[in-house]
């Protein structure tokens, strides 16, 4: 992006033309609309071409993802094969 450049264009863009999207899935992650929002651009771009690749990296573990409260994160953790960070820097594979 370009100085100048309106940045929610640019992002929006970007999330549904890149390679790989990783997700740092943690609880300011859920609270965001700006990402969710690029992140469904993405899916959506993931759903018709199986591009970009989605990686959720998800922060803390599982235990604060509700079904009720974080119904994205619900739905990224159940469609979706998450690596996790418990706060050691070594990501697992669930």
């Amino acid at each position: 992006m370009v100085v100048g450049d309106e940045f929610r264009d640019g992002i929006f863009g970007n999330a549904s033309n890149c390679a790989a999207l990783i997700v740092f899935l943690d609880e300011a992650w859920a609270n965001s609309n700006e990402c969710k929002v690029e992140f469904n651009s993405a899916f959506s771009s993931y759903t018709q071409t199986k591009w970009p690749k989605i990686i959720p990296l998800v922060i803390g573990g599982f235990a604060w993802i509700n079904q009720a409260t974080y119904p994205v994160a619900h739905g990224i953790k159940s469609n979706f094969q998450c690596l996790t960070l418990d706060g050691s820097w070594y990501p697992s594979l669930v």
